[in-house]
């Protein structure tokens, strides 16, 4: 979406300005949107994700606000920088509106003022800085000449540590969350066996080096008759409550393989704050 965005206003410009900028800025956003495109198809198997689940314009009313109030308190005047940033004012303008309208259709557990919004929901518009951050420096420096010249330094230091103390301070909860994280891989890691392991989606980021093949859901229906003639497989879930339907996804995946095996629990770490549920089962061919 920012890709084109950008692209769109490249093409204006150029339009408008009888200038020819377009293939040089193709060719610099080329190699990117390759290693995009070559990451897609390596870990989903198709050009997109195979999933737009959480993306609704239903969501907009309730994100807009947040997302604005944080860009005002954190960079005051950054909304109003594409007016600062000269050459690339159609540009600038296209990327902050795509990023508003995209980002704020996406659904995830941490909205509001919280810190987990702050993180989850601002590191969406880190792509949208490149682009902003010219015209939002013009648009401080004019802002400082209409203050007295003794209070520009101190404010800059203030403003600096104001935000160096903040990004300390969510180190606290990340620490946390990341050793929640080395305490879910751990137990699934001990637990896996080289059998097929069929996971749910958001699962496959607890797997560093799985010793057998691993089969995601969504990839399941087109590989349903030759698993199902599988012995023995593993099978993965991980409920994630910033995810829409990953509850779902593994209530699915769990009722689909205990109708083809008979399952044992291998590893189980229940959910803690925002660290998801995860199970690892056994199964076993049933009986017949």
């Amino acid at each position: 979406g920012l890709v084109l965005a950008l692209v769109l206003a490249a093409l204006w410009t150029d339009r408008a300005r009888a200038q020819r900028r377009t293939p040089a800025l193709l060719a610099g956003l080329a190699p990117g949107v390759l290693g995009v495109i070559g990451t897609s198809l390596w870990l989903h198997g198709a050009l997109l994700p195979p999933t737009t689940a959480g993306l609704d314009l239903a969501f907009l009313p309730r994100n807009l606000p947040a997302y604005a109030l944080w860009l005002l308190l954190l960079y005051p005047g950054l909304l109003l920088s594409p007016r600062r940033a000269g050459p690339l004012r159609t540009e600038a303008t296209a990327v902050l509106v795509s990023s508003l309208l995209l980002f704020g259709a996406f659904e995830h557990r941490y909205t509001g003022l919280g810190g987990g919004a702050l993180v989850v929901g601002l590191r969406f518009f880190l792509p949208a800085t490149v682009v902003l951050l010219p015209g939002y420096a013009h648009l401080l420096e004019a802002a400082s000449t209409g203050l007295p010249r003794r209070a520009v330094r101190p404010l800059a230091w203030l403003g600096g540590a104001a935000l160096l103390v903040g990004a300390l301070g969510l180190q606290v909860p990340h620490a946390a969350l990341q050793r929640a994280q080395q305490i879910r891989m751990q137990a699934v890691a001990e637990g896996l066996t080289g059998d097929p392991l069929l996971c749910t989606n958001d699962a496959r980021e607890l797997l560093l080096v799985p010793p057998g093949p691993v089969v995601p859901w969504f990839r399941l229906p087109a590989l349903t008759a030759a698993l199902s003639a599988r012995p023995d497989v593993q099978v993965l879930t991980m409920s994630r409550a910033d995810r829409p339907g990953g509850a779902d996804e593994a209530v699915a995946l769990r009722t689909f393989a205990e109708a083809r095996w008979t399952l044992t629990q291998i590893a189980h770490v229940p959910a803690e704050g925002a660290a998801p549920e995860v199970t690892l089962w056994q199964g076993r061919a049933s009986s017949p």
